[in-house]
Protein backbone atom coordinates (compact mmCIF):
# COMPACT_ATOMS: atom_id res chain seq x y z
CA UNK A 1 0.00 0.00 0.00
CA UNK A 2 2.66 2.66 0.79
CA UNK A 3 4.40 1.59 -3.16
CA UNK A 4 1.22 2.81 -4.52
CA UNK A 5 0.75 5.89 -2.30
CA UNK A 6 4.15 7.00 -3.34
CA UNK A 7 3.13 6.58 -6.97
CA UNK A 8 -0.07 8.29 -6.89
CA UNK A 9 1.95 11.45 -5.04
CA UNK A 10 4.34 11.64 -7.84
CA UNK A 11 2.19 11.89 -10.50
CA UNK A 12 -0.36 14.54 -9.14
CA UNK A 13 3.25 17.03 -8.80
CA UNK A 14 3.94 16.16 -11.90
CA UNK A 15 0.53 17.34 -13.26
CA UNK A 16 0.60 20.38 -11.41
CA UNK A 17 3.73 20.81 -13.07
CA UNK A 18 2.90 20.31 -16.56
CA UNK A 19 -0.20 22.77 -16.29
CA UNK A 20 1.87 25.36 -14.44
CA UNK A 21 4.42 25.18 -17.84
CA UNK A 22 1.82 25.43 -19.99
CA UNK A 23 -0.25 28.43 -18.34
CA UNK A 24 3.59 30.24 -18.30
CA UNK A 25 3.16 30.00 -21.62
CA UNK A 26 -0.02 31.07 -23.16
CA UNK A 27 0.67 34.11 -20.51
CA UNK A 28 3.99 34.71 -22.22
CA UNK A 29 2.34 33.92 -25.77
CA UNK A 30 -0.24 36.52 -24.96
CA UNK A 31 1.83 39.44 -23.96
CA UNK A 32 3.84 38.47 -26.67
CA UNK A 33 0.40 39.16 -29.19
CA UNK A 34 -0.51 42.36 -27.38
CA UNK A 35 2.85 43.92 -27.38
CA UNK A 36 2.91 43.24 -31.21
CA UNK A 37 -1.15 44.78 -31.53
CA UNK A 38 -0.02 47.89 -29.75
CA UNK A 39 3.23 48.35 -31.86
CA UNK A 40 1.11 47.86 -35.12
CA UNK A 41 -1.85 49.97 -34.02
CA UNK A 42 0.39 52.57 -33.07
CA UNK A 43 1.99 52.80 -36.41
CA UNK A 44 -1.23 53.03 -38.42
CA UNK A 45 -1.97 55.48 -36.25
CA UNK A 46 0.61 57.79 -36.58
CA UNK A 47 0.20 57.43 -40.66
CA UNK A 48 -3.52 58.62 -39.98
CA UNK A 49 -1.93 61.74 -38.07
CA UNK A 50 0.30 62.11 -40.77
CA UNK A 51 -2.15 62.10 -43.73
CA UNK A 52 -4.78 64.04 -41.80
CA UNK A 53 -2.68 66.40 -41.57
CA UNK A 54 -1.72 66.36 -44.90
CA UNK A 55 -5.61 66.77 -45.70
CA UNK A 56 -5.93 69.33 -43.81
CA UNK A 57 -2.80 71.40 -45.54
CA UNK A 58 -4.82 70.14 -49.12
CA UNK A 59 -8.35 71.66 -48.19
CA UNK A 60 -7.60 74.65 -46.62
CA UNK A 61 -6.02 77.56 -46.67
CA UNK A 62 -4.81 77.80 -43.44
CA UNK A 63 -4.97 74.17 -42.04
CA UNK A 64 -8.05 74.42 -40.32
CA UNK A 65 -11.73 74.03 -40.80
CA UNK A 66 -14.49 77.02 -40.96
CA UNK A 67 -14.62 78.81 -37.61
CA UNK A 68 -18.09 77.19 -36.65
CA UNK A 69 -16.95 73.81 -37.45
CA UNK A 70 -13.45 73.91 -35.65
CA UNK A 71 -15.70 75.49 -32.68
CA UNK A 72 -17.49 72.28 -32.39
CA UNK A 73 -14.95 69.83 -33.30
CA UNK A 74 -12.84 71.63 -30.16
CA UNK A 75 -16.14 71.39 -28.04
CA UNK A 76 -16.50 67.59 -28.33
CA UNK A 77 -12.93 66.64 -28.10
CA UNK A 78 -11.99 69.01 -25.29
CA UNK A 79 -11.88 65.69 -22.77
CA UNK A 80 -10.54 63.18 -25.14
CA UNK A 81 -13.96 61.33 -25.68
CA UNK A 82 -15.96 61.57 -28.73
CA UNK A 83 -19.83 60.57 -27.93
CA UNK A 84 -21.98 59.08 -30.74
CA UNK A 85 -24.24 62.42 -30.72
CA UNK A 86 -20.88 64.79 -30.35
CA UNK A 87 -19.90 63.13 -33.69
CA UNK A 88 -23.55 63.15 -35.31
CA UNK A 89 -23.65 67.05 -34.71
CA UNK A 90 -20.44 67.96 -35.86
CA UNK A 91 -20.93 65.38 -39.27
CA UNK A 92 -24.34 67.30 -40.14
CA UNK A 93 -22.58 70.56 -39.78
CA UNK A 94 -19.43 69.22 -41.86
CA UNK A 95 -22.09 67.75 -44.55
CA UNK A 96 -24.00 71.53 -44.70
CA UNK A 97 -20.47 72.94 -45.29
CA UNK A 98 -19.72 71.25 -48.17
CA UNK A 99 -16.74 69.05 -45.98
CA UNK A 100 -15.96 65.11 -47.22
CA UNK A 101 -17.41 63.24 -44.98
CA UNK A 102 -14.69 60.75 -44.86
CA UNK A 103 -11.38 62.90 -44.37
CA UNK A 104 -13.74 65.15 -41.40
CA UNK A 105 -14.05 61.62 -40.07
CA UNK A 106 -10.23 60.61 -40.29
CA UNK A 107 -9.01 64.35 -39.05
CA UNK A 108 -11.47 63.66 -35.66
CA UNK A 109 -9.94 60.28 -35.04
CA UNK A 110 -6.57 61.39 -35.40
CA UNK A 111 -6.77 64.89 -33.09
CA UNK A 112 -8.59 62.53 -30.22
CA UNK A 113 -5.70 59.86 -30.38
CA UNK A 114 -3.38 62.99 -29.99
CA UNK A 115 -5.04 64.23 -27.34
CA UNK A 116 -5.56 60.59 -25.39
CA UNK A 117 -1.83 60.19 -25.86
CA UNK A 118 -1.28 63.79 -24.29
CA UNK A 119 -3.63 62.60 -21.43
CA UNK A 120 -2.48 59.28 -21.36
CA UNK A 121 0.77 58.19 -23.10
CA UNK A 122 0.86 54.41 -21.91
CA UNK A 123 -3.02 54.10 -22.10
CA UNK A 124 -3.22 49.96 -22.68
CA UNK A 125 -5.59 49.08 -25.85
CA UNK A 126 -6.85 46.29 -24.35
CA UNK A 127 -8.55 48.78 -21.33
CA UNK A 128 -11.96 48.66 -21.20
CA UNK A 129 -14.08 51.44 -23.79
CA UNK A 130 -15.44 53.95 -21.80
CA UNK A 131 -18.48 54.92 -20.12
CA UNK A 132 -20.87 57.29 -22.61
CA UNK A 133 -20.56 60.85 -21.15
CA UNK A 134 -23.29 63.82 -21.34
CA UNK A 135 -22.67 66.35 -23.94
CA UNK A 136 -20.63 68.93 -23.45
CA UNK A 137 -21.46 71.58 -26.06
CA UNK A 138 -21.29 75.20 -24.66
CA UNK A 139 -25.71 76.35 -24.36
CA UNK A 140 -24.42 78.62 -27.38
CA UNK A 141 -23.79 76.23 -29.52
CA UNK A 142 -26.74 73.46 -28.68
CA UNK A 143 -28.81 76.20 -29.16
CA UNK A 144 -27.67 77.47 -32.74
CA UNK A 145 -27.92 73.73 -33.89
CA UNK A 146 -31.11 73.13 -32.60
CA UNK A 147 -32.47 76.19 -34.19
CA UNK A 148 -30.82 75.40 -37.67
CA UNK A 149 -31.69 71.12 -37.98
CA UNK A 150 -35.73 72.47 -36.53
CA UNK A 151 -35.63 74.97 -39.44
CA UNK A 152 -34.39 72.76 -41.88
CA UNK A 153 -36.18 69.99 -40.64
CA UNK A 154 -39.69 71.23 -39.60
CA UNK A 155 -39.38 74.66 -41.72
CA UNK A 156 -40.41 76.47 -38.79
CA UNK A 157 -40.87 80.30 -39.43
CA UNK A 158 -38.70 82.45 -36.52
CA UNK A 159 -40.14 85.21 -35.16
CA UNK A 160 -38.64 88.80 -34.83
CA UNK A 161 -40.46 90.79 -32.06
CA UNK A 162 -42.31 93.64 -35.18
CA UNK A 163 -43.37 92.12 -38.04
CA UNK A 164 -43.03 94.69 -41.14
CA UNK A 165 -44.61 94.61 -44.28
CA UNK A 166 -42.24 93.45 -46.86
CA UNK A 167 -41.61 90.39 -44.36
CA UNK A 168 -44.89 89.56 -44.10
CA UNK A 169 -45.02 89.73 -48.24
CA UNK A 170 -41.96 87.44 -48.18
CA UNK A 171 -43.13 84.63 -45.20
CA UNK A 172 -46.87 84.44 -45.66
CA UNK A 173 -47.18 85.28 -49.79
CA UNK A 174 -50.26 83.84 -51.16
CA UNK A 175 -51.38 82.22 -47.87
CA UNK A 176 -55.07 82.40 -47.54
CA UNK A 177 -54.66 81.73 -43.31
CA UNK A 178 -52.06 83.66 -41.52
CA UNK A 179 -50.69 82.15 -38.10
CA UNK A 180 -48.37 85.11 -36.80
CA UNK A 181 -45.97 82.83 -34.87
CA UNK A 182 -45.25 83.64 -30.87
CA UNK A 183 -43.16 85.96 -30.00
CA UNK A 184 -44.53 88.89 -32.96
CA UNK A 185 -44.83 91.80 -29.93
CA UNK A 186 -45.99 94.04 -32.92
CA UNK A 187 -47.55 94.10 -36.49
CA UNK A 188 -46.28 97.11 -38.43
CA UNK A 189 -48.30 99.73 -40.50
CA UNK A 190 -50.00 98.04 -43.64
CA UNK A 191 -48.07 94.89 -42.51
CA UNK A 192 -51.18 92.88 -44.53
CA UNK A 193 -52.74 95.66 -46.32
CA UNK A 194 -54.49 94.68 -49.21
CA UNK A 195 -53.99 91.54 -49.26
CA UNK A 196 -57.55 89.67 -50.98
CA UNK A 197 -56.30 86.05 -50.57
CA UNK A 198 -56.12 85.84 -46.86
CA UNK A 199 -59.42 84.21 -45.13
CA UNK A 200 -58.45 83.71 -41.84
CA UNK A 201 -55.92 85.73 -39.43
CA UNK A 202 -54.64 83.51 -35.57
CA UNK A 203 -52.33 86.09 -33.68
CA UNK A 204 -50.33 84.83 -30.72
CA UNK A 205 -50.12 85.60 -27.20
CA UNK A 206 -47.33 87.80 -26.86
CA UNK A 207 -49.22 90.47 -29.31
CA UNK A 208 -49.04 94.20 -28.10
CA UNK A 209 -49.34 96.17 -31.13
CA UNK A 210 -51.52 96.39 -34.33
CA UNK A 211 -50.35 99.54 -36.41
CA UNK A 212 -52.06 101.46 -38.91
CA UNK A 213 -53.81 99.52 -41.62
CA UNK A 214 -52.64 96.26 -40.74
CA UNK A 215 -55.44 94.37 -42.33
CA UNK A 216 -56.67 97.40 -44.14
CA UNK A 217 -58.84 96.39 -47.25
CA UNK A 218 -58.77 92.77 -47.06
CA UNK A 219 -61.72 92.27 -48.38
CA UNK A 220 -61.99 88.39 -47.88
CA UNK A 221 -60.83 88.05 -44.51
CA UNK A 222 -63.94 86.20 -42.66
CA UNK A 223 -62.10 85.33 -38.80
CA UNK A 224 -59.89 86.77 -36.70
CA UNK A 225 -58.97 85.17 -33.78
CA UNK A 226 -58.06 87.38 -30.70
CA UNK A 227 -58.39 84.72 -28.52
CA UNK A 228 -54.53 84.14 -27.29
CA UNK A 229 -54.25 88.51 -27.20
CA UNK A 230 -54.63 88.85 -23.15
CA UNK A 231 -51.50 91.18 -23.68
CA UNK A 232 -52.60 93.14 -26.79
CA UNK A 233 -52.82 97.00 -25.72
CA UNK A 234 -53.56 98.95 -28.93
CA UNK A 235 -55.03 98.64 -32.56
CA UNK A 236 -54.53 101.01 -34.84
CA UNK A 237 -55.80 103.12 -37.12
CA UNK A 238 -57.98 101.32 -40.03
CA UNK A 239 -56.43 97.80 -38.49
CA UNK A 240 -59.48 96.29 -40.48
CA UNK A 241 -61.36 98.61 -42.23
CA UNK A 242 -63.08 97.62 -45.33
CA UNK A 243 -62.69 93.51 -44.14
CA UNK A 244 -66.05 93.43 -45.52
CA UNK A 245 -66.35 89.77 -44.67
CA UNK A 246 -65.71 90.01 -41.24
CA UNK A 247 -68.31 89.34 -39.64
CA UNK A 248 -67.18 88.68 -35.62
CA UNK A 249 -64.52 90.54 -33.58
CA UNK A 250 -64.56 89.17 -30.38
CA UNK A 251 -62.24 91.52 -27.99
CA UNK A 252 -63.44 89.77 -24.46
CA UNK A 253 -60.03 87.98 -24.06
CA UNK A 254 -58.11 91.55 -24.66
CA UNK A 255 -57.90 92.11 -21.34
CA UNK A 256 -54.80 94.58 -21.22
CA UNK A 257 -56.75 96.26 -24.74
CA UNK A 258 -56.39 100.28 -24.10
CA UNK A 259 -56.88 101.70 -27.47
CA UNK A 260 -59.39 101.59 -30.58
CA UNK A 261 -57.78 103.59 -33.18
CA UNK A 262 -59.88 105.83 -35.87
CA UNK A 263 -62.05 103.74 -38.40
CA UNK A 264 -60.34 100.76 -36.52
CA UNK A 265 -63.52 98.38 -37.12
CA UNK A 266 -65.26 100.55 -40.28
CA UNK A 267 -66.98 99.57 -43.13
CA UNK A 268 -66.66 95.26 -41.84
CA UNK A 269 -69.42 92.86 -42.03
CA UNK A 270 -69.70 92.78 -37.73
CA UNK A 271 -72.98 92.65 -36.20
CA UNK A 272 -72.55 92.81 -32.66
CA UNK A 273 -69.50 94.34 -30.78
CA UNK A 274 -68.27 94.89 -26.96
CA UNK A 275 -65.52 97.25 -26.08
CA UNK A 276 -63.60 95.92 -23.38
CA UNK A 277 -63.81 97.96 -19.89
CA UNK A 278 -59.93 99.09 -20.02
CA UNK A 279 -60.29 100.35 -23.28
CA UNK A 280 -60.22 104.34 -22.80
CA UNK A 281 -59.65 105.52 -26.38
CA UNK A 282 -62.51 104.88 -28.94
CA UNK A 283 -60.81 106.80 -32.03
CA UNK A 284 -62.90 108.56 -34.36
CA UNK A 285 -66.19 106.66 -36.64
CA UNK A 286 -63.88 103.67 -34.95
CA UNK A 287 -67.07 101.52 -36.06
CA UNK A 288 -69.06 103.30 -38.45
CA UNK A 289 -70.29 102.36 -41.60
CA UNK A 290 -70.92 99.01 -40.43
CA UNK A 291 -74.43 98.19 -42.18
CA UNK A 292 -74.82 94.68 -40.04
CA UNK A 293 -73.91 95.92 -36.84
CA UNK A 294 -76.76 95.35 -34.57
CA UNK A 295 -75.74 95.62 -30.67
CA UNK A 296 -73.09 97.95 -28.71
CA UNK A 297 -71.69 97.71 -25.67
CA UNK A 298 -69.09 100.73 -24.16
CA UNK A 299 -67.04 99.80 -21.86
CA UNK A 300 -66.93 101.20 -17.99
CA UNK A 301 -63.34 103.04 -19.34
CA UNK A 302 -64.02 104.21 -22.34
CA UNK A 303 -64.00 108.58 -22.54
CA UNK A 304 -63.13 111.40 -24.47
CA UNK A 305 -64.90 109.31 -27.41
CA UNK A 306 -67.88 111.71 -27.51
CA UNK A 307 -68.68 113.62 -31.55
CA UNK A 308 -68.93 117.12 -30.49
CA UNK A 309 -67.71 118.34 -33.67
CA UNK A 310 -69.90 121.36 -35.85
CA UNK A 311 -71.53 118.52 -38.02
CA UNK A 312 -71.71 115.88 -35.44
CA UNK A 313 -70.06 113.63 -38.02
CA UNK A 314 -67.54 111.88 -36.09
CA UNK A 315 -69.50 109.78 -34.41
CA UNK A 316 -68.23 105.73 -33.31
CA UNK A 317 -71.30 104.39 -35.13
CA UNK A 318 -72.04 106.60 -37.67
CA UNK A 319 -74.10 105.17 -40.12
CA UNK A 320 -74.78 101.61 -38.64
CA UNK A 321 -78.53 101.48 -39.70
CA UNK A 322 -79.50 98.68 -38.29
CA UNK A 323 -77.96 99.14 -34.50
CA UNK A 324 -80.78 99.25 -32.10
CA UNK A 325 -79.34 97.92 -29.07
CA UNK A 326 -77.11 100.19 -27.35
CA UNK A 327 -75.38 99.80 -23.73
CA UNK A 328 -72.94 102.28 -21.83
CA UNK A 329 -70.65 101.17 -19.40
CA UNK A 330 -68.10 104.17 -19.54
CA UNK A 331 -68.75 106.91 -16.84
CA UNK A 332 -69.96 109.68 -19.13
CA UNK A 333 -72.26 108.31 -22.11
CA UNK A 334 -71.40 110.09 -25.03
CA UNK A 335 -72.66 111.12 -28.41
CA UNK A 336 -72.03 108.22 -30.65
CA UNK A 337 -73.87 109.24 -34.02
CA UNK A 338 -76.09 106.15 -33.94
CA UNK A 339 -79.42 107.52 -34.98
CA UNK A 340 -81.60 103.87 -35.01
CA UNK A 341 -81.33 103.31 -31.18
CA UNK A 342 -84.20 101.50 -29.71
CA UNK A 343 -83.57 100.33 -26.73
CA UNK A 344 -80.69 102.27 -24.47
CA UNK A 345 -79.36 101.26 -21.02
CA UNK A 346 -76.90 103.21 -18.88
CA UNK A 347 -75.37 100.68 -16.74
CA UNK A 348 -74.18 101.30 -13.10
CA UNK A 349 -71.17 102.32 -13.67
CA UNK A 350 -72.67 105.22 -15.81
CA UNK A 351 -72.31 108.59 -13.63
CA UNK A 352 -73.52 110.85 -16.56
CA UNK A 353 -75.56 110.70 -19.61
CA UNK A 354 -73.97 113.04 -21.37
CA UNK A 355 -74.68 115.67 -24.09
CA UNK A 356 -77.10 114.64 -26.85
CA UNK A 357 -76.10 110.90 -25.71
CA UNK A 358 -78.85 109.08 -27.81
CA UNK A 359 -80.53 112.51 -29.78
CA UNK A 360 -82.19 112.34 -32.29
CA UNK A 361 -82.89 108.30 -32.47
CA UNK A 362 -86.55 108.77 -33.66
CA UNK A 363 -87.09 105.07 -32.70
CA UNK A 364 -86.02 105.31 -29.26
CA UNK A 365 -88.78 103.49 -27.03
CA UNK A 366 -87.15 101.74 -23.82
CA UNK A 367 -84.60 103.63 -21.84
CA UNK A 368 -83.13 102.17 -18.83
CA UNK A 369 -80.97 104.46 -15.94
CA UNK A 370 -79.27 102.76 -13.27
CA UNK A 371 -79.59 104.69 -9.91
CA UNK A 372 -75.56 105.40 -10.44
CA UNK A 373 -76.50 108.38 -12.83
CA UNK A 374 -76.49 111.75 -11.24
CA UNK A 375 -76.59 114.19 -13.95
CA UNK A 376 -78.23 114.20 -17.76
CA UNK A 377 -76.53 116.45 -20.06
CA UNK A 378 -78.29 118.47 -22.43
CA UNK A 379 -80.34 117.36 -25.12
CA UNK A 380 -79.38 113.87 -23.95
CA UNK A 381 -83.04 112.63 -25.46
CA UNK A 382 -83.32 115.50 -27.59
CA UNK A 383 -85.76 114.43 -30.75
CA UNK A 384 -86.10 111.33 -29.89
CA UNK A 385 -89.73 111.66 -30.87
CA UNK A 386 -91.27 108.16 -30.19
CA UNK A 387 -89.94 108.22 -26.57
CA UNK A 388 -93.17 107.80 -24.68
CA UNK A 389 -92.06 106.77 -21.10
CA UNK A 390 -88.84 107.19 -18.67
CA UNK A 391 -88.27 106.44 -15.08
CA UNK A 392 -85.44 108.63 -13.56
CA UNK A 393 -83.68 107.40 -10.55
CA UNK A 394 -84.00 109.62 -7.37
CA UNK A 395 -80.16 109.69 -7.56
CA UNK A 396 -80.36 112.08 -10.36
CA UNK A 397 -79.27 115.91 -9.17
CA UNK A 398 -79.62 117.34 -12.40
CA UNK A 399 -81.23 117.45 -15.91
CA UNK A 400 -79.57 119.92 -18.38
CA UNK A 401 -81.59 122.01 -20.89
CA UNK A 402 -83.31 120.72 -23.49
CA UNK A 403 -83.17 116.70 -22.08
CA UNK A 404 -86.43 115.74 -23.15
CA UNK A 405 -87.03 118.09 -26.03
CA UNK A 406 -89.84 116.86 -28.82
CA UNK A 407 -90.41 113.80 -27.22
CA UNK A 408 -93.43 112.03 -26.79
CA UNK A 409 -93.16 111.74 -22.51
CA UNK A 410 -96.89 112.29 -21.14
CA UNK A 411 -95.76 112.58 -17.75
CA UNK A 412 -92.67 113.25 -16.22
CA UNK A 413 -91.74 111.91 -12.90
CA UNK A 414 -88.86 114.22 -11.42
CA UNK A 415 -86.30 112.44 -8.82
CA UNK A 416 -86.22 112.99 -5.46
CA UNK A 417 -82.73 114.54 -5.28
CA UNK A 418 -83.42 116.89 -8.34
CA UNK A 419 -81.33 119.80 -7.53
CA UNK A 420 -80.75 121.65 -11.10
CA UNK A 421 -83.12 121.75 -13.59
CA UNK A 422 -83.02 123.16 -17.34
CA UNK A 423 -85.65 124.28 -19.95
CA UNK A 424 -87.45 121.50 -20.90
CA UNK A 425 -88.67 122.64 -24.62
CA UNK A 426 -91.53 121.31 -26.70
CA UNK A 427 -93.21 118.40 -25.74
CA UNK A 428 -96.56 118.38 -27.54
CA UNK A 429 -97.86 115.39 -25.55
CA UNK A 430 -97.00 116.15 -22.12
CA UNK A 431 -100.06 116.43 -19.57
CA UNK A 432 -98.41 116.15 -16.01
CA UNK A 433 -94.98 117.25 -14.24
CA UNK A 434 -94.79 115.75 -11.01
CA UNK A 435 -92.24 117.05 -8.39
CA UNK A 436 -94.34 115.72 -5.62
CA UNK A 437 -90.68 114.27 -4.48
CA UNK A 438 -88.73 116.89 -4.91
CA UNK A 439 -87.92 119.27 -2.20
CA UNK A 440 -83.72 120.28 -3.00
CA UNK A 441 -85.24 122.56 -5.88
CA UNK A 442 -84.63 126.20 -5.30
CA UNK A 443 -85.41 128.04 -9.17
CA UNK A 444 -87.22 127.32 -12.42
CA UNK A 445 -85.10 128.69 -15.19
CA UNK A 446 -86.49 131.28 -17.90
CA UNK A 447 -88.72 129.28 -20.34
CA UNK A 448 -89.03 126.49 -18.19
CA UNK A 449 -92.26 124.90 -20.74
CA UNK A 450 -91.46 126.29 -24.49
CA UNK A 451 -94.82 124.54 -25.37
CA UNK A 452 -96.75 121.89 -24.07
CA UNK A 453 -100.39 122.24 -25.68
CA UNK A 454 -101.77 119.63 -23.14
CA UNK A 455 -99.97 120.71 -19.84
CA UNK A 456 -103.12 122.51 -17.65
CA UNK A 457 -101.68 122.04 -14.19
CA UNK A 458 -98.19 122.87 -12.55
CA UNK A 459 -97.58 122.40 -9.16
CA UNK A 460 -94.13 123.93 -8.22
CA UNK A 461 -92.69 122.05 -5.47
CA UNK A 462 -91.59 123.02 -1.97
CA UNK A 463 -88.22 124.51 -1.77
CA UNK A 464 -88.27 126.60 -5.08
CA UNK A 465 -87.73 130.07 -4.08
CA UNK A 466 -87.40 131.79 -7.89
CA UNK A 467 -89.38 131.07 -10.77
CA UNK A 468 -87.60 133.00 -13.46
CA UNK A 469 -88.89 135.09 -16.76
CA UNK A 470 -92.01 133.66 -18.33
CA UNK A 471 -92.76 130.63 -17.25
CA UNK A 472 -94.36 129.05 -20.55
CA UNK A 473 -96.88 126.77 -21.27
CA UNK A 474 -99.37 128.84 -23.12
CA UNK A 475 -102.61 126.76 -22.12
CA UNK A 476 -101.64 126.39 -18.29
CA UNK A 477 -105.11 126.92 -16.66
CA UNK A 478 -103.41 125.98 -12.94
CA UNK A 479 -100.25 127.18 -11.28
CA UNK A 480 -99.92 126.13 -7.79
CA UNK A 481 -97.04 128.15 -5.94
CA UNK A 482 -95.46 126.49 -2.57
CA UNK A 483 -95.03 128.30 0.88
CA UNK A 484 -91.37 128.65 -0.13
CA UNK A 485 -91.45 130.88 -3.04
CA UNK A 486 -90.28 134.62 -2.63
CA UNK A 487 -89.93 135.84 -6.61
CA UNK A 488 -91.90 135.07 -9.29
CA UNK A 489 -90.81 137.02 -12.22
CA UNK A 490 -93.28 137.62 -15.38
CA UNK A 491 -95.91 135.02 -16.35
CA UNK A 492 -96.98 135.68 -19.68
CA UNK A 493 -100.11 133.53 -19.48
CA UNK A 494 -103.54 135.30 -18.97
CA UNK A 495 -106.65 133.50 -17.63
CA UNK A 496 -104.58 131.64 -15.06
CA UNK A 497 -105.34 130.66 -11.44
CA UNK A 498 -102.55 130.96 -9.43
CA UNK A 499 -102.66 129.28 -5.90
CA UNK A 500 -100.00 130.84 -3.50
CA UNK A 501 -99.31 129.14 -0.37
CA UNK A 502 -96.77 132.17 0.87
CA UNK A 503 -97.18 134.52 3.00
CA UNK A 504 -95.46 136.56 1.01
CA UNK A 505 -93.90 137.65 -2.62
CA UNK A 506 -91.31 140.39 -2.97
CA UNK A 507 -92.86 141.21 -6.72
CA UNK A 508 -96.32 140.01 -7.95
CA UNK A 509 -94.55 139.70 -11.67
CA UNK A 510 -97.24 137.20 -12.19
CA UNK A 511 -100.19 139.53 -11.89
CA UNK A 512 -100.45 140.54 -16.08
CA UNK A 513 -102.15 143.82 -16.04
CA UNK A 514 -101.77 144.99 -20.04
CA UNK A 515 -104.60 143.15 -21.24
CA UNK A 516 -107.90 144.45 -23.33
CA UNK A 517 -110.45 141.72 -21.30
CA UNK A 518 -110.36 141.96 -17.66
CA UNK A 519 -112.15 138.77 -17.74
CA UNK A 520 -109.19 137.06 -19.18
CA UNK A 521 -106.57 138.70 -16.16
CA UNK A 522 -105.13 136.30 -13.96
CA UNK A 523 -106.69 135.30 -10.32
CA UNK A 524 -104.30 135.37 -7.44
CA UNK A 525 -105.33 132.47 -4.85
CA UNK A 526 -104.20 133.35 -1.34
CA UNK A 527 -104.78 131.97 2.45
CA UNK A 528 -107.25 133.76 4.30
CA UNK A 529 -104.78 135.20 7.05
CA UNK A 530 -102.75 136.67 3.79
CA UNK A 531 -105.40 138.40 1.91
CA UNK A 532 -105.27 141.85 3.34
CA UNK A 533 -101.12 141.91 2.84
CA UNK A 534 -101.44 141.08 -1.11
CA UNK A 535 -104.10 143.52 -1.59
CA UNK A 536 -101.88 146.22 0.13
CA UNK A 537 -99.28 145.13 -2.36
CA UNK A 538 -101.66 144.86 -5.27
CA UNK A 539 -102.39 148.29 -4.69
CA UNK A 540 -98.89 149.43 -4.08
CA UNK A 541 -98.22 148.15 -7.20
CA UNK A 542 -101.38 149.24 -9.37
CA UNK A 543 -102.05 146.13 -10.04
CA UNK A 544 -106.36 145.53 -10.91
CA UNK A 545 -106.38 141.65 -10.94
CA UNK A 546 -108.26 139.86 -8.53
CA UNK A 547 -106.96 138.44 -5.19
CA UNK A 548 -109.18 135.51 -3.64
CA UNK A 549 -109.28 133.76 -0.94
CA UNK A 550 -108.21 129.76 -0.84
CA UNK A 551 -111.60 128.76 0.58
CA UNK A 552 -110.73 124.82 0.23
CA UNK A 553 -107.08 122.92 -0.36
CA UNK A 554 -107.44 120.46 -2.57
CA UNK A 555 -106.27 116.92 -0.96
CA UNK A 556 -103.32 116.35 -3.13
CA UNK A 557 -102.11 120.18 -1.95
CA UNK A 558 -102.48 119.63 1.98
CA UNK A 559 -99.24 119.14 2.57
CA UNK A 560 -98.74 122.81 0.95
CA UNK A 561 -100.64 124.14 3.78
CA UNK A 562 -99.43 121.53 6.58
CA UNK A 563 -95.83 123.04 5.62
Amino acid sequence: MGLFKTIKQNLDSTREQVKKSLEEAQQRTKDQLDSAKQRLTETLLGENISKARNSQQINSDDGSFSSRLEMLIDSALQDGVLTDQERAVIMRRAEKEGEDPEEVEMIINARLLEIQQKQSPAISQTAPPPQQKEVKLSEEVKKKETEEIKTKNEQVFTAPLVLNQSKCRKDFSGKTSVIVPEGVTEIGDSAFDRRMEIESVILPASLKSLGDYTFYGCTNLKTVDLSQCAQLESIGKSAFESCTNLDTVDLSQCAHLESIGEKSFASTGITSIVIPDKVEHIGKRAFAYNKQLMSAIIGCSAKDYGDYDEHRSEGIFRDCPNLVDLTFKSRVAEYTGAKTIKRVTFCNTVNEVGKWAVSECPGLEEVVIADSVTRIGYAAFGGCENLSSIVLPDSISEIDDGTFHETKLAEIVFPRELRKIGFLGTLSKLRKLDFSKVTKLSVIPEDFIDEAPKLKTLTIPIGVITIEENIGGENLHQLFLPPTIKEVQDINQVDLDIYCFSPSIEELGLMVDEIEDEQKANRLHVLPEYLESYKAQRDAEGISSKILIIDEIPEELRYYYDN
